[in-house]
């Protein structure tokens, strides 16, 4: 079931249309008594966890020959109501995909012409009835009014791994060599962890912690609005049944490199909860332990004649440690108070070999040498992050109105170093030595307070204001020398940077429908006031910069019928320059390419524009959209040649762009053991701008995924996942690629999964899978600039093989309730 950031609007009593009885029963019989018209109300909920669901089919038929009457999708809020239904015998019937079948029966009379049926219970995930287990599964991917929502446990070839791993099978969302995260093309998204920024890499999370993920391309204002392509938002575990249950995961894998397989990952993860009265513990643990070998090769050629060509091997070896602890304390009906921490440790090492080649090639096909080298590289690494979080809710007697209050606190610590030994062995042999050291302080405090309220018929009211404060320490130092005993500190080559950002937001949002509910609107508006401050103390130089600027968010869907429906939505959004692109210390760490900020960037800001159709049927569910970004001040990389024989990489605001693009989910039953999700999304990329070279400011690309679930018993599960992506431009926009100065070539892989349900109540599950099958996830990239040309491509090992076994205890206790019954008794909450 998807959960909903903003809070849930659980709202009971709809007003029935009340009768007017034409006559009397003592009235003369030559008079006729017309029957009042009836109305049906009530809301769908989930039967164990009592959360509201979102666009359920319900429908109600006469009993007499099981006619369809009428048929709609409950709202956002799980509410459904019919009007105009005349006296007699009815079933109603609620549909929703991953749960059981409810059908209800009742009667309205002309004495009691409205049913209100309170909270409609249905089944998901298993329950026990006379000792037969009846078990229902969540869509793998599911979609309402602003966004997509991939449920992690359907998937199969991600068990074991990590929320990167997640992401590779998330709709729409690319991972690269490095874990850059991208979406629809873009690299400049948010990534939220429980809808909040963390200092949380995603590396640290491992995949049997994970719930479900959001993909919000167009937020409502309720929503930050950092990241021009959208929000990536993780949904974490936290189960709330009663008494003391929990789920223990332990997996191990390994991976083929150089035609040598070798152990390569273990982990071991404990999700634990104690609920007991009015209050709620749960405490997740888990460690990882992975190493990551690849290798890789780049040739440049600056004009025309000078080359450079590199190979490089590398290991990463990471340990990640995390402990999340929180209690909610249920103080009464109305209040609830929730208190979370979390701790985690990430120790890891990368060394990194590289050979390099420079040379001048002559007219006569031969060449003329002028530099070769080894350097390794060996980086330390030690990292520590904090986080502590408080949430205050309060409800009122009036359904759906309640006030909610927020703060959280982050911290992140990075001590890095590195030893680097470059030796030559043309046109000298000598060798120098490099060692530098980093570290970074990040502290991150949010004060947040939300309000919503039912307001006029039928509609609601949200409002809120947010207080986020961010401050970053980044001090690097280098020391170089001809020996390793002899190395000396150059001030010159010593970075410490400082930057403060503070951000006042305030918004509204105000929704409704019409049509009999038949049209839903949203209508918001977000106000942010921005303070920055960067100090580079190297080099004694200040800079801030302060804007206010609005963002208004439109969501609008129509309902044809039961089984399609519409959406339009838009949305303006912000990218602020980071502290990385900010940065004006020049870095020549590696002498032939040099890199620095711009502490001049403006914001970028892009309006994105999206029309969606929904069409949902027995085994067929569709969903299409068209969508629109246009984007102002582009931040980019740009690459230059400096002297001759230099790489400049800076970043730069190019002017604008244009993307357009459709995409589209089918998932379809073919047979009762076959069934597929597919995605496609085709979209074109045109950068306005004359400081860029014409051939690559135009690209139209598509990339498509093809899940194939293979439910072979109750109990067996396989999976076969195909992905493509085309060539595309380096751009559509972010921090890290060369936006219009370069393409990614094409990409597929194949990964297969396979999972075992034992023991009673499916208690223990055993995962196997493998990723990238045919070793063919290729990384192979292509930069453009005036003079130059570079071309590269990274592999990392594969195939890899990942066993996980999961043991739950004291989970999914067998409840006695009415399958699918009506509850009449709808005052509590």
């Amino acid at each position: 079931m998807m959960k909903l950031n903003k809070p849930l609007l659980i709202a009971f009593g709809i007003l029935c249309c009340m009768s007017m009885a034409l006559g009397q029963n003592d009235k003369p019989k030559t008079k006729t008594t017309k029957a009042p018209a009836g109305s049906v109300s009530g809301i769908v909920v989930d039967s164990e966890s009592e959360e509201v669901l979102e666009y359920a089919t319900v429908a109600v038929y006469r009993a007499k020959d099981s006619s369809l009457v009428s048929g709609l999708m409950t709202n956002e809020t799980g509410r459904f109501s019919f009007t105009n239904i005349s006296a007699g015998a009815y079933f109603l019937r609620v549909d929703y995909i991953g749960y059981k079948r409810a059908d209800i029966a009742f009667a309205l009379t002309a004495e009691n012409p409205s049913k209100r049926f309170g909270k409609v219970k249905v089944v998901n995930n298993s329950k026990m009835l006379d000792a037969v287990t009846v078990e229902g599964k969540r869509e793998m991917i599911s979609s309402n009014l602003d966004k997509k929502v991939f449920n992690v446990e359907q998937n199969i070839v991600t068990a074991g791994g990590s929320a990167l791993d997640v992401m590779e099978n998330v709709p729409s969302v690319e991972v690269d060599l490095d874990g850059n995260v991208s979406l629809r093309g873009s690299t400049n998204v948010t990534v939220l962890i429980d809808g909040r920024p963390s200092t949380m890499e995603l590396e640290q999370i491992p995949a049997e912690s994970i719930e479900s993920v959001e993909v919000v391309t167009n937020p409502s204002a309720r929503y930050e609005p950092d990241g021009t392509s959208g929000i990536i938002n993780v949904i974490l575990k936290k189960k709330k049944e009663a008494g003391f249950n929990g789920m223990i995961t332990m997996n191990g894998g390994a991976g083929l490199y150089r035609d040598s397989l070798h152990f390569n990952h273990a982990g071991v993860a404990a999700n634990l909860n104690f609920s007991y009265n009015k209050l709620n513990f749960f405490l997740n643990l888990n460690h990882r332990w992975h190493e990551r070998k690849g290798s890789g090769i780049s040739r440049s050629i600056q004009n025309d004649t000078l080359n450079r060509e590199q190979s490089n091997a590398n290991v990463h070896d990471g340990r990640f440690t995390n402990a999340r602890l929180g209690v909610d304390f249920f103080i009464n009906k109305k209040n609830t108070l929730s208190v979370s921490g979390m701790a985690g440790f990430r120790p890891s090492s990368n060394e990194r070999d590289v050979s390099s080649h420079s040379f001048i090639s002559l007219p006569t096909d031969s060449v003329y040498d002028l530099q070769r080298y080894f350097k390794h590289n060996d980086a330390p690494r030690e990292g520590r992050n904090y986080e502590v979080a408080a949430n205050y809710k309060r409800t009122y007697a009036t359904k759906g109105k309640e006030l909610t209050a927020d703060a959280f606190f982050s911290a992140s610590d990075n001590d890095n170093s590195s030893k680097e030994v470059q030796t030559y062995s043309f046109p000298t042999t000598l060798s120098e030595y490099q060692r530098t050291s980093t570290v970074q302080g990040n502290r991150n405090a949010t004060l947040q307070t939300d309000f919503v309220s039912p307001i006029g018929n039928g509609g609601r009211f949200e409002a809120g204001a947010k207080q986020t404060m961010k401050f970053i320490d980044y001090d690097y130092r280098l020391r170089a020398g001809g020996s390793e005993d002899n190395l000396v500190e150059d001030p010159n080559k010593c970075n410490h940077f400082l930057y403060d950002e503070y951000i006042t937001a305030a918004y509204a949002i105000y929704s409704n429908s019409l049509l009999s509910e038949k049209f839903i609107y949203q209508l918001g508006l977000r106000s942010e006031y921005t303070y920055t401050s960067s100090e580079q103390r190297t080099t004694n130089s200040k800079q801030t910069r302060s804007y206010i600027d609005f963002f208004p968010t439109v969501h609008l869907k129509y309902e044809w019928s039961q089984f399609m429906s519409s959406q339009l939505s838009y949305s303006r959004r912000v990218s602020r320059p980071n502290i990385w692109v900010l940065n004006p210390f020049v870095d020549y760490s590696d002498p032939q390419n040099i890199r620095f900020g711009n502490p001049d960037l403006k914001p970028e800001f892009v309006n994105s524009v999206e029309l969606g159709q929904s069409f949902y049927g027995k085994s067929t569910t569709v969903t299409a959209s068209i969508y629109y970004r246009y984007r102002d001040d582009i931040i980019s990389t740009l690459q230059t040649i400096k002297n001759g024989d230099t790489l400049q990489t800076t970043y730069a605001n190019l002017r604008s762009s244009d993307a357009f693009g459709f995409e589209t989910m089918l998932s379809q039953k073919i047979l009762s053991w076959w069934k597929i999700t597919g995605t496609f999304n085709l979209f074109h990329t045109e950068i306005n701008d004359d400081q860029l070279q014409t051939n690559i400011t135009k690209n139209t690309s598509w990339n498509t995924r093809i899940t194939n679930a293979f439910p072979i018993t109750k109990s067996f599960d396989m999976q076969l996942v195909f992905f493509y992506r085309a060539p595309t431009l380096t751009a559509g926009g972010g921090m890290r690629g060369g936006a219009g100065q370069g393409k990614s070539r094409e990409m597929y892989f194949f990964d297969f999964g396979a999972k075992l349900r034992m023991l009673e109540n499916n208690r223990m599950t055993i995962s196997f899978n493998i990723r990238d099958i045919f070793r063919t996830m290729k990384f192979k990239n292509e930069t453009y600039a005036e003079n130059l040309y570079n071309f590269s491509k990274n592999d990392r090992e594969a195939p890899t093989f990942m066993l996980s076994v999961s043991y739950r205890f004291n989970d999914y206790k067998a409840k006695k309730r009415n399958l699918g019954s009506g509850d009449e008794d709808d005052d509590d909450d």
